[in-house]
C-alpha cells in the first residue's frame, strides 16, 4: 500500500462515534503503547493547539524526547504526529496504519478515522521511545479516542460553544464532557474561564484529582497571554527542573495560523500574488499589516478582535489616523453564519469590509448557505442598532457589499475569477478574489487585512498568496460530511481526491522534491527549505517545529 492509498483508506473510515471501546481494544492488541511514556492530556474549546505547542516546546528544549499529537492538519496528515518537531514519515504512517487496519479487520472492529490516527500516534511515540507525549483531544474529552491515556497531568484550556449537537446544548454539558478527561488522583490544570464551571471542580473532587485553576488575567487579555499562563501553570505543576529561559522561550511558541502577523516581506509577496503589487510611482500601496488566524467560534473571534486592535490597528501610521481592518472569512458547513456577529460587535467602527470565501473544500460553507443562515432572525427589540435583528441586517449588508460585482481596478494585472455561484445576482468569491479586494482596499487606505475562520479555507488562501509549498501537501484531502449515528450529528471521513495532483510549479531550487516511490511505503525524502511565515522567527518557533512542513515561496 502506498502512502496515497493509505490516506484514501484512512479517510474512508467509518463514521465518528463517541466512545473509547475501540481505542482500548486496539491498544491491547498492540501492547498498550501509551503506557510506555509520560503524557499530558489536553481538552478545551479554544487554546488546545497553542497550549500543546508551548508544552511540547518546553519539554523538548529541556532535553526530553517529546511527542506531540494535534489536529486537524492543514496540508499533510503527517503534521498531526511529531517527535521533537519532526513529522512522522510517510513510510511509518503506512506501516502503522496497515498493522492497525489488519488487526481491526481480524477482530471485527470498525475503527473510525480519529481512532486510527490516535493509535498511529501512540505506536509511533512508543517506537521513538519518547519520554513525554503531549496529546490533544479530538472532540470533547469523556468519549474521545485519546481518553485511554493515564496521563501525568490533565489540562482543560477553556469552555465555549462548539459541536453542540454532539457535546450538549449548554455550556455546563460541554464542560462536563471536557471534564471526562480527569483521572483518579491525577492533577488537572484548568484555564481561568473553564475554572468557573462547577462540574469541572466537582469531577476533580469526585476523582480525588488535585484541582489547579489558572488565575484570572487582566481585562482584555489576549488568548495567547492566557495560554501562556495556562502552560506555565502546567509546567509548575509537573515540577520539572526547567530553567526560566527555557520556559520563557517555550511560552512564546505558536503554531502557524494562530494570531499570525505576516512579515513585511510576506505581505509584499502576498500582495503581488493576488494582483495588488505595490507601485509607489502610481501611489498603490500594500496593507499596513496582515494577520491570519484559524479562530472560528464566537469566543475565538471576539478574542481575535482584541488582538487585531492591539497589534495592527492601534499603531496607526504617519498621518496619525487610526487604522481599520478588512476581513476575509470562511466557515465550515456546520457553523452558523451568525457567529460572525462576534466580529461586528467586537470591532465596531474598525471593521471596514467583510468578504466571505467560498472555498472549494467539501466541508466549507458556501455563500448561499451563509445568506440562508442570516434570513431568519428575531425581530429587532428595543431601540438602536445593537438589537440582534439590526446587527444581523448590518452583517448581511457588509457581506453583500463585499461580494458585489465590480469592474477590474487599475492596480490589478489579471482579474482573479470568482467561483461563479450566485445568490440574487451576487457572485461568490474565490480565495484569490476575496484577498484581491481586501488587499486593494486596505492598500489604498493604509488599513490592515485579517483572514480568519475555518481551517478548510487556508490551503486556498495560502496558495493564492504564494505562501504555500504545494510539494509538501498530500494529494488526498479529507471530507467529513455530516451523518446521523445513534441519534447524533457526527462526521464520516471520505476521500475527495480522484487523481494525483502535480506540483510542477514548485521550484526544486527552493528546497523540495515530491518523489514518493514504491509499495509498502518506500519514501523519497522531501527536503523542504522551510516556512517563510516562521523562518528565522526564533520567538514564535524556537525549535523550528514548523519549518520544512508545508509553507514555502514558489514561482
Amino acid at each position: 500500500m502506498s502512502y496515497r492509498e493509505c490516506l484514501k483508506r484512512l479517510f474512508e473510515s467509518h463514521a465518528v462515534k463517541m466512545g473509547i471501546i475501540n481505542s482500548r481494544k486496539i491498544a491491547e492488541l498492540t501492547g498498550n503503547p501509551h503506557t510506555r511514556f509520560k503524557s499530558i492530556h489536553i481538552a478545551g474549546t479554544n487554546g488546545k493547539g497553542s497550549t500543546s505547542t508551548k508544552l511540547a516546546t518546553a519539554l523538548t528544549l529541556h532535553g526530553y524526547k517529546t511527542g506531540l499529537f494535534t489536529s486537524p492538519h492543514l496540508c499533510t496528515f503527517r503534521e498531526r504526529i511529531r517527535v521533537n518537531g519532526e513529522m512522522i514519515s510517510e513510510k511509518e504512517v503506512v506501516e502503522l496504519a496497515t498493522k492497525i487496519l489488519d488487526l481491526s479487520d481480524q477482530n471485527g472492529m470498525q475503527m473510525t478515522f480519529f481512532e486510527i490516527c490516535t493509535q498511529i500516534a501512540l505506536m509511533h511515540f512508543e517506537r521513538e521511545k519518547v519520554d513525554w507525549a503531549v496529546v490533544e483531544c479530538g472532540l470533547g474529552g469523556r468519549l474521545d479516542a485519546t481518553n485511554l491515556l493515564s496521563p501525568d497531568l490533565s489540562l482543560i484550556s477553556s469552555i465555549g460553544w462548539d459541536h453542540m449537537a454532539i457535546l450538549g446544548d449548554t455550556l455546563e454539558k460541554i464542560a462536563g464532557e471536557k471534564a471526562g478527561i480527569i483521572k483518579k488522583g491525577i492533577p488537572v490544570v484548568v484555564g481561568p474561564q473553564a475554572a468557573s464551571f462547577d462540574v469541572i471542580r466537582e469531577t476533580a473532587e469526585k476523582e480525588g484529582a488535585p484541582f489547579i485553576p489558572v488565575a484570572e488575567g487582566p481585562e482584555g487579555e489576549s488568548f495567547d497571554e492566557e495560554n501562556k499562563r495556562t502552560a506555565r501553570t502546567a509546567l509548575d505543576t509537573l515540577r520539572l527542573p526547567l530553567e526560566e529561559e527555557t520556559v520563557r522561550k517555550a511560552l512564546s511558541a505558536l503554531p502557524p495560523l494562530r494570531l499570525h502577523v505576516l512579515s513585511p516581506d510576506a505581505v509584499q509577496t502576498a500582495a503581488a500574488a493576488v494582483g495588488c503589487a505595490e507601485d509607489k510611482k502610481k501611489g498603490i500601496g500594500v496593507p499596513s499589516g496582515v494577520m491570519l488566524d484559524v479562530g472560528h467560534n464566537a469566543t475565538a473571534l471576539e478574542r481575535l478582535s482584541g488582538v487585531l486592535r492591539s497589534e495592527l490597528l492601534s499603531k496607526g501610521g504617519g498621518d496619525g489616523r487610526r487604522r481599520g481592518v478588512h476581513m476575509v472569512v470562511g466557515l465550515s458547513k456546520e457553523r452558523d453564519a451568525k457567529v460572525l456577529l462576534s466580529l461586528l460587535k467586537s470591532l465596531e467602527g474598525d471593521l471596514k469590509s467583510l468578504r466571505f470565501v467560498a472555498s472549494e473544500h467539501p466541508r466549507a460553507k458556501n455563500f448561499s448557505a451563509v445568506l440562508e443562515d442570516l434570513k431568519a432572525h428575531p425581530e429587532a427589540e428595543g431601540k438602536g442598532e445593537r438589537s440582534e435583528g439590526e446587527m444581523i441586517e448590518r452583517l448581511k449588508r457588509l457581506l453583500l457589499e463585499g461580494a458585489e460585482p465590480r469592474p477590474l481596478s487599475s492596480s490589478s494585472e489579471t482579474p482573479p475569477p470568482p467561483h461563479g455561484e450566485s445568490q440574487k445576482g451576487v457572485a461568490s468569491l474565490s480565495a484569490r478574489e476575496a484577498l484581491h479586494r481586501a488587499f486593494e482596499s486596505a492598500g489604498a487606505e493604509g488599513d490592515a487585512v485579517c483572514v480568519c475562520g475555518t481551517f478548510f479555507i487556508f490551503k486556498e488562501v495560502l496558495e493564492a498568496m504564494k505562501l504555500l509549498d504545494l510539494a509538501a501537501c498530500d494529494d488526498v484531502e479529507m471530507n467529513e460530511p455530516s451523518v446521523a449515528v445513534g441519534g447524533l450529528s457526527v462526521s464520516a471521513p471520505t476521500s475527495s481526491s480522484s487523481s494525483p495532483k502535480t506540483f510542477s510549479n514548485f521550484d526544486a531550487a527552493e528546497g523540495g522534491t515530491t518523489e514518493f516511490e514504491g509499495e509498502g511505503g518506500k519514501a523519497g525524502q522531501r527536503q523542504l527549505q522551510g516556512c517563510p511565515l516562521l523562518r528565522g522567527d526564533t520567538e514564535r518557533d524556537p525549535l523550528g517545529l514548523f519549518t520544512g512542513v508545508h509553507f514555502g515561496h514558489y514561482n
